[in-house]
């Protein structure tokens, strides 16, 4: 499995395929948002940093685990196999893609995302990241 975080560069950079397709000022304006987004939810230290409202399935489950439950109907909806290329497009902080490489098998993730702050988080993971699936038993 493989799992590739890629930017989206700003104007003042980027990997060289990306360079001839810089932001314009309105995107940049939405990734600062995002940016900023971001830092707060690091200033806060949540556990898991999912970007979506959750699905209630009872009264006693925490936030963040409505979160990964509206992820795991997603996941379920496409239904994701073995050989499957999975794109994230605007994947916020990558994490329900790793959520995903936890408890499904596929053959790529490709995520995109044009905050650098998010980027920057989601890269950080992976780069260690074993899913469940592919760990030897004890």
């Amino acid at each position: 499995m493989t799992l590739a975080i890629r930017p989206v560069p700003s104007a003042s950079g980027g990997s060289a395929a990306y360079r001839d397709r810089a932001l314009d000022a309105a995107t940049a304006h939405v990734a600062t948002q995002y940016d900023t987004l971001q830092a707060g939810l690091a200033r806060i230290d949540k556990p898991e940093k999912y970007l979506n409202y959750g699905f209630a399935t009872g009264h006693s489950e925490t936030y963040e685990e409505r979160q990964a439950e509206l992820c795991r109907r997603v996941f379920a909806l496409a239904d994701i196999g073995a050989g499957d290329v999975v794109v994230d497009v605007g994947f916020g902080s990558g994490e329900q893609d790793l959520l995903l490489a936890r408890e499904r098998e596929f053959a790529e993730l490709h995520g995109f995302n044009i905050a650098a702050l998010q980027v920057a988080y989601a890269t950080r993971v992976p780069a260690n990241f074993t899913p469940s699936h592919a760990r030897s038993p004890l």
